[in-house]
């Protein structure tokens, strides 16, 4: 298992990202960090080729912002270089299940997802 955290380079400095990159070394797994730009070709890319088939397929919401459709950070979990979910998730009338809360499921050994 692979972890790929993806931000708006807007949150590079921020509190969220520095406690999300802090409980993403606590696991013990690999993972990169990739900032991008707004309507920048990589968050196009992740909008379009990773989150939105995993979205339809395990019918998640992709967390943006309801006005410009901005992506708030997520968190790709890759198997053999494939996309398989991703954190945030929520799903109509269900509670979210953050990015933080995956990362302390996964360093107590269970994992959560509204996928599996």
């Amino acid at each position: 298992m692979e972890l790929k955290l993806y931000a708006p380079k807007l949150y590079e400095n921020s509190r969220e990202i520095k406690e999300i990159i802090a409980n993403l070394g606590k696991t013990g797994l690999p993972f990169d960090v990739t900032l991008f730009e707004e309507s920048s070709e990589v968050e196009k890319n992740l909008r379009w080729n990773i989150l939105l088939p995993i979205s339809v397929s395990k019918r998640i919401k992709i967390k943006q912002t309801r006005r410009t459709k901005s992506l708030y950070p997520h968190l790709i979990i890759f198997e053999n270089n494939v996309p398989k979910t991703f954190y945030p998730q929520t799903r109509a009338g269900q509670k979210e299940i953050s990015i933080e809360e995956f990362c302390e499921n996964i360093s107590k050994g269970n994992t959560r997802s509204l996928t599996e």
